[in-house]
């Protein structure tokens, strides 16, 4: 089975996504941690300072690499953020989720908030952001 060009260039799109998300949520993973553990913020506070971050690396080495786009700087951030912030509440409803119903323990719950914003987030930011 062979791909036209225009599912390779998805599916590459979407490789290249994973391996910048996957510098990103180490970020965000290493900033919630300590946040959790050292600084003994509150598992929601934590987590949106690890996803701000992530979300702010992970804009850079999109619009650069993995969508190699030329979109205005100011203008893709400011919609980029928006869907971040779409992302940070579906995020945030996770880690509520996973803590208080299912009993997983905080420092656990990051990941889950991870995995589940990943692909509306590509979805997202690849229909409304890097279009071009």
């Amino acid at each position: 089975m062979t791909l036209n060009p225009s599912n390779k260039k998805i599916i590459i799109q979407f490789f290249k996504f994973i391996i910048v998300g996957l510098i990103n949520s180490s970020f965000n993973y290493l900033l919630f941690y300590v946040c959790l553990i050292y600084l003994n913020f509150h598992y929601i506070i934590s987590g949106t300072l690890g996803f701000i971050l992530g979300a702010l690396i992970g804009y850079q080495l999109n619009r650069s690499w993995s969508f190699n786009s030329k979109i205005n700087y100011k203008k893709g951030l400011r919609t980029y953020l928006f869907i971040q912030l779409f992302c940070l509440l579906i995020h945030n409803i996770t880690l509520i989720s996973v803590i208080e119903y299912l009993q997983i323990k905080d420092v656990f719950s990051q990941l889950a908030g991870i995995i589940v914003t990943t692909l509306i987030n590509f979805y997202l930011i690849k229909k409304f952001v890097f279009t071009k």
